[in-house]
């Protein structure tokens, strides 16, 4: 007999199914939220690869542009691409892709391997700058850097006061705890 059982996804904190947020900390300066069910897309190609042109080839099929430089995003809102690596790029999108299969390149789905956290408004930087170096990005920055001593964690900062966090679901909920206990402590 088949099991007819309807499976529900949550998120790493609990988000069910059909949420797109879940409220951290939420002030007049400051907002954490995680973000639920995006679509996270690792692309990684190999050495004697053109990157460049294979990355063009995969995101022009989601209707999305390269970045024009390491360590930079190209796209707004909840669909983006950035470049975080010399050979590794992540696809970001609320909706599932259909990316074509190119040779040279490891397109990896990570969308329930990778925990998602918006930080916003004006002390935004305040809390990123508890975590590491603000000064490492610039608006339109996408890098991975170890933040807080907690974790290895890939950093986008698509416009000003505001920053998207996302680092490996088998730490969410301790990095959760530390990101309201900081924004507490900012005020």
């Amino acid at each position: 007999m088949a099991n007819t059982a309807k499976l529900h996804r949550i998120s790493p904190l609990g988000t069910a199914q059909g949420q797109r947020s879940r409220k951290i900390f939420d002030s007049a300066k400051l907002s954490v939220r995680e973000v639920a069910f995006l679509k996270l897309t690792s692309v990684r190609t190999l050495p004697k690869a053109d990157g460049q042109a294979l990355i063009g080839e995969l995101l022009k099929a989601a209707s999305l542009s390269a970045p024009a430089k390491s360590c930079t995003l190209s796209g707004e809102g909840n669909e983006y691409c950035g470049w975080f690596e010399p050979r590794a790029w992540m696809i970001v999108s609320e909706k599932v892709l259909s990316l074509p299969v190119v040779g040279g390149a490891l397109v990896t789905d990570l969308s329930d391997r990778l925990a998602v956290f918006d930080v916003s408004g004006p002390m935004a930087r305040d809390l990123i700058a508890a975590g590491c170096d603000p000064s490492l990005f610039e608006v339109g920055g996408f890098t991975r850097v170890r933040f807080g001593n907690l974790a290895n964690v890939i950093v986008a900062h698509p416009k000003e006061q505001s920053y998207r966090l996302m680092l490996d679901v088998s730490i969410a909920a301790p990095f959760a705890q530390w990101l309201h206990q900081t924004a507490e402590d900012l005020g």
